[in-house]
């Protein structure tokens, strides 16, 4: 039934399908209006009215007229005894019975088609719930694509990057390499150096050593030497005190006799091997003297050496301290840019890694992509395949209504014709 509202009512139409296909009845003839109630669903038996026609229909609404009442089927009154039937009679009511056969063929070829019809179309909407699927996957792995190749694109940029830094790494790292070596000669002779100051230092403390013993010699000596000297002295006092006594000896002598002067020649030879022995004191005096004087300059000279010997030496462990410090800040420099190259590295392998990664994802949206366009174009063909058969089946159903329209023509015809035919047979029997 063909539907409508009008004034706040349901209005159906009766169409032929209805009366062949509904099961409503012989009640209800093709073109009549059924009217129903707001809100109740259109179904024959329970409206509020029946109209002829549309325009019956929508005056009954307005007020204007009342909808014709259904007509009953015609039904035929059984005659008490047989009217004899003219022979014609039978050939009608084989055309009519082949007509009825006709008509249920047809529609049973009705509804194998509508049956072939609807499966067309379930098909047809399956092809396009797959023909859309096949759409949203297609962009799905063009969307994928599309980020494979923007993570390919950073990949690269990455490995790019990771790879100037390596390239920087690998320089800054002979530049290391070469400072460490250059380094590393430093350090060889510095250690060179230390060793030479060590022996310097040792042949220093050894000379240290021996100065000190010849420093303690030469006290001894000087002590000998001084000692010598205050005996020399004290002798050198001596022998002029018996000088003098001698003089006065002599002077007290210088008026007695012949044994006084013998006595004075005695004496004179006296005074002069004390005058003799003065002289030879006096000289030792003079050389224990100038042996002194020697060692106190040989001691100065000893201590400005043992000062100038522990100055070096003092610069010597200065040094060595700041070579080793270099060394020191050298070697943590050179493991600091051994772990940074290190550690580029494994910045490097893990990007050549995400790129790789990022090309194998690439090539498996690529193949996605292909297979999901090879499914879409195959849904559709057979979209197409599809749309062609239900356009062929539509028309043949359009075939089909046609013939079904006809027959139903040619069944009213008979009808009428056998209607007078019995009003013939029964105003003959009259």
């Amino acid at each position: 039934m063909k539907t409508s509202r009008y004034r706040g009512h349901v209005l159906a139409t009766i169409t032929d399908r209805d009366l062949y296909y509904g099961g409503i009845g012989e009640s209800y003839q093709v073109g009549q209006v059924l009217i129903f109630a707001a809100g109740t669903k259109p179904k024959p038996g329970s409206e509020m009215a029946c109209a002829d026609n549309m325009a019956a229909a929508t005056e009954y609404l307005d007020g204007g007229g009342s909808p014709a009442a259904i007509p009953e089927p015609a039904r035929l009154q059984e005659d008490p005894a047989p009217a004899p039937q003219a022979p014609s009679d039978g050939r009608l009511e084989a055309i009519v019975a082949e007509a009825r056969m006709a008509a249920e063929a047809l529609e049973r070829d009705a509804a194998a088609q509508r049956r072939h019809t609807d499966a067309l179309e379930a098909e047809l909407a399956a092809a396009a719930a797959a023909r859309d699927e096949a759409e949203a996957g297609r962009r799905e792995a063009d969307r994928q694509i599309e980020q494979a190749e923007k993570r390919a694109a950073e990949s690269e940029a990455a490995l790019r990057a990771a790879t100037e830094a390596l390239e920087r790494a690998g320089e800054d790292r002979a530049r290391l390499e070469g400072i460490v070596a250059v380094e590393t000669a430093a350090r060889a002779e510095a250690e060179a150096q230390l060793e030479e100051a060590a022996s310097a230092r040792d042949e220093a403390l050894a000379r240290l050593g021996s100065l000190e013993r010849d420093a303690a010699s030469f006290a001894v000596a000087k002590g000998a030497a001084e000692t010598e000297a205050e005996e020399a002295r004290a002798a050198l006092e001596r022998s002029e005190a018996r000088r003098a006594k001698a003089e006065q000896d002599l002077v007290s002598a210088s008026s007695e006799s012949e044994q006084a002067a013998r006595a004075l020649s005695m004496l004179q030879d006296k005074v002069s091997a004390l005058t003799d022995e003065l002289y030879t004191a006096r000289s030792k005096t003079e050389a224990a003297e100038r042996r002194v004087r020697q060692l106190d300059n040989g001691m100065s000279e000893l201590i400005s050496n043992i000062s100038d010997e522990r100055d070096l030496y003092a610069n010597v462990l200065k040094e060595r301290e700041r070579l080793a410090g270099l060394l020191d800040d050298a070697e943590s420099e050179l493991s600091r840019r051994s772990s940074l190259a290190d550690r580029l590295s494994e910045e490097l392998q893990a990007a050549e890694k995400r790129a790789a990664q990022a090309e194998n994802a690439a090539k498996e949206a690529a193949l996605d992509s292909e297979s999901l366009a090879k499914d879409l174009e195959h849904a559709r063909a057979r979209s197409s395949e599809l749309e062609t058969a239900l356009a062929a089946a539509k028309a043949k159903a359009g075939t089909a209504e046609d013939a079904e329209e006809r027959l139903r023509a040619a069944l009213a015809e008979l009808a009428d014709v056998k209607a007078k035919r019995l009003e013939d047979a029964a105003a003959w029997q009259a």
